[in-house]
């Protein structure tokens, strides 16, 4: 069943309906843009659904204290494929008290690792809204929940003006037992700034250990880049049991490693076949959790390729194994208290990227 829509609230019902039609896989098409007026939310859709912008914008607008941002939240999204095509973005901060909004917030509605199967595939823009006066940008897409997110498209973070903490201005944001893969025609971008701290990190992680939070990356991710001073990186986090796999190319912004930890706890896992690339200016491609909690493990398979201002360190290395696996690369930052292995000499084998709507 195909529904038109032209305003937000013929949006919601248009869902609603469509959540409730009988028809395995219904359609929303935007006859106009629309805006949807903070704090208003949009009900998450339980079913396989498509929703086609066809050209117009469907953007977040805040009001007072309240976030524009566009937010599917209200439902249990168990099975099944939600797909985006068109254009989606967060609203540009109000005043100095309210910050930019995300151009997609996404709660699955399910807790539970395993509760689900279903799938959220970006195949058109989604960018964070502005910071004007302060801050960082708004998030391009925000994860809750257990759910699968595919790009094959095109993520941005919002632009930032000052120093922001943590996930703002991320180009996705990933929380709490949540999955993102990046295809090969995938971007991922961190939002740019102007100064040291106002750059978002193209994917934010943070992992719990009852929901491990795994980023695949198969495209193209790139932390944010800052006018005056360092950047951010291509994958920041902080917590237990994240799993980062690289077949594509992290880079980090201006001066920033490409993989790095939040704050200092931050237990992780690299897989790498691709390109790991600090950004212009950086010495460190990865920065490990620094305390005794940490416990991370970087595994390199052949054709691995991790960069900084130092050469390239190829995968594998012209000595042995044994060796290798003793010495640590410039390139690589690993000064944790606590021992980390490095799982040496392993074949490639990339797996097929998850598949597009």
């Amino acid at each position: 069943m195909i529904y038109q829509v032209s305003n937000e609230t013929e949006l919601r019902n248009a869902i609603n309906a469509a959540n409730a039609d009988g028809d395995p896989s219904s359609s929303i098409v935007m006859t106009q843009n629309i805006s949807v007026l903070a704090p208003n939310t949009l009900p998450t859709p339980t079913k396989s659904l498509s929703i086609d912008t066809q050209g117009f914008t469907l953007s977040g607008t805040g009001v007072g204290t309240n976030l524009g941002s566009v937010t599917f939240t209200g439902g249990a999204f168990t099975s099944g494929t939600v797909t985006i095509s068109g254009t989606l973005a967060g609203g540009n901060q109000v005043g100095t008290s309210t910050p930019a909004g995300s151009g997609l917030v996404f709660n699955s509605g399910v807790t539970t690792v395993g509760g689900t199967t279903a799938q959220l595939v970006n195949s058109g823009s989604i960018t964070g809204g502005a910071a004007s006066t302060i801050g960082r940008g708004g998030l391009g897409v925000s994860i809750t929940n257990v759910v699968t997110f595919v790009n094959n498209g095109t993520v941005s973070g919002g632009a930032g003006v000052s120093s922001g903490a943590g996930n703002t201005g991320s180009g996705v944001n990933l929380f709490n037992g949540g999955t993102v893969i990046n295809n090969a025609s995938g971007i991922i971008q961190g939002g740019n700034g102007q100064v040291t701290g106002s750059g978002g990190a193209g994917v934010f992680i943070r992992g719990i250990a009852t929901a491990p939070s795994t980023f695949t990356n198969f495209g193209t991710v790139r932390g944010g880049s800052v006018v005056t001073g360092t950047g951010n990186a291509a994958v920041l986090g902080r917590g237990t049991l994240s799993t980062v796999e690289n077949f594509g190319t992290l880079e980090g912004g201006n001066g920033a490693a490409a993989i790095a930890f939040d704050t200092s706890t931050w237990d992780l896992t690299v897989i790498n076949d691709g390109t790991i690339r600090a950004g212009t200016g950086s010495a460190t491609a990865i920065l490990f959790g620094q305390n005794a909690t940490s416990d991370s493990i970087l595994e390199l398979h052949a054709g691995s390729q991790i960069t900084a201002t130092s050469s390239p360190v190829p995968w594998p290395p012209t000595t042995s194994c044994a060796s290798a696996a003793r010495r640590t690369p410039a390139s690589m930052s690993r000064r944790s208290a606590r021992p980390r292995s490095t799982r040496t000499s392993m074949p490639s084998r990339r797996p097929a990227p998850a598949p597009g709507p």
